[in-house]
């Protein structure tokens, strides 16, 4: 392995591609000369360091907290910290997931239901001549029994024609 080498070349001695390791520059992984040549040996010391999971003290790791300043938070290294956030990912799918599945209502149970509203809607419509039949013959002036009559004749039509419907 080359002692000094261009930051392409570096990428493709670790296998990766060149925005990458500009990535790694940025973020002070990289080694470089004055001449902007990589310092192999260094950058790689740099990048396993970094790399690396944080040490967990081990009174900590019993107390249960973990950083400094007893906030209960413990450091983790990039893939540590990668695995912990795809974790939790999943766990937000999983849950969206679940609050859909229980808004859905069952076809059964909406059959159920719109038969029983229907029931009652005929019902009701079955039995309004009869108490607004008196109210409307005071208003016209005529006998109340034939009001009721031509009511009753006019909703049953109605509610049979209703019945026909095919949505």
């Amino acid at each position: 392995m080359p002692k000094f080498c261009t930051k392409s070349e570096y990428a493709r001695l670790l296998g990766v591609s060149p925005s990458a390791v500009s990535h790694m520059r940025t973020s002070g992984v990289l080694v470089l000369t004055a001449a902007g040549k990589v310092n192999v040996d260094e950058s790689n010391r740099r990048r396993s360091e970094m790399m690396a999971p944080a040490p967990v003290e081990a009174s900590a790791s019993r107390s249960g907290g973990g950083a400094p300043g007893g906030s209960g938070i413990r450091e983790m290294g990039f893939p540590e910290a990668r695995l912990a956030n795809l974790r939790l990912q999943v766990r937000a799918r999983q849950l969206k997931v679940e609050r859909l599945q229980s808004e859905l209502i069952s076809r059964e149970f909406v059959e159920t239901r719109v038969s029983e509203l229907s029931r009652q809607a005929r019902a009701s419509w079955a039995l309004w001549p009869s108490r607004v039949s008196e109210r409307i013959a005071a208003a016209l002036g005529v006998k109340p029994h034939d009001v009721r009559r031509e009511l009753e004749t006019a909703v049953r039509e109605n509610l049979e024609a209703s019945v026909e419907a095919k949505f």
